[in-house]
């Protein structure tokens, strides 16, 4: 066996992918329906690291996609910056692999008082987050020992395609089958 964990974690990538797609229960129907029933009107994205990389890749899916104005923002306009914003008609995703982060907490929080709907995309059914976010989606990459990244990074950007899918009507489970293998 290789010493090296974030090549292990790495290799684990097709079982997560196989895991995710026999136990993956996130709510991507309704958030299809926000969608498509004209509530949300763009959407920003909000990462930190590699969260931020998956941020910016879903911000310019879902304006493809989706045709929805999108962008990726980073916490600290929020946080650091104070700015405000009419979240009303916006679906802010909040994408961190603990969902720990006090920056990224504080930013959904203040999203949704901005009148945001929130989602959670997270490796963590334990963050504080889900008590006060509108859907959280658990990207079921099991454990990290290494880099956080290793295995979240990918799987995060599962999720983001099964949003968009789902969205366009079209099921994608049949090809996630297929990258486990």
């Amino acid at each position: 066996m290789n010493k090296s964990i974030v090549l292990n974690e790495a290799l684990s990538i097709p079982e997560r992918i196989n895991n995710f797609a026999l136990n993956d229960k996130n709510k991507y129907g309704e958030i299809s329906r926000l969608i498509s029933d004209k509530k949300i009107q763009y959407i920003v994205t909000v990462g930190r690291g590699t969260s931020d990389c998956v941020a910016l890749y879903a911000s310019y899916m879902f304006a493809k996609y989706l045709g929805l104005p999108s962008y990726s923002m980073p916490p600290s306009i929020i946080t650091l910056e104070k700015s405000k914003f009419d979240f009303s008609k916006a679906l802010v995703i909040i994408i961190s692999q603990s969902g720990m982060s006090e920056d990224l907490i504080e930013c959904e929080n203040k999203s949704k008082l901005m009148g945001a709907t929130t989602i959670l995309i997270s490796n963590n059914d334990q963050s504080p987050i889900i008590n006060s976010c509108d859907y959280f989606l658990n990207m079921n990459a099991g454990e990290e020992k290494s880099v956080a990244a290793t295995k979240t990074f990918i799987m995060s950007l599962l999720v983001i395609i099964k949003i968009i899918y789902t969205n366009l009507g079209k099921n994608i489970d049949k090809q996630i089958e297929i990258l486990s293998n």
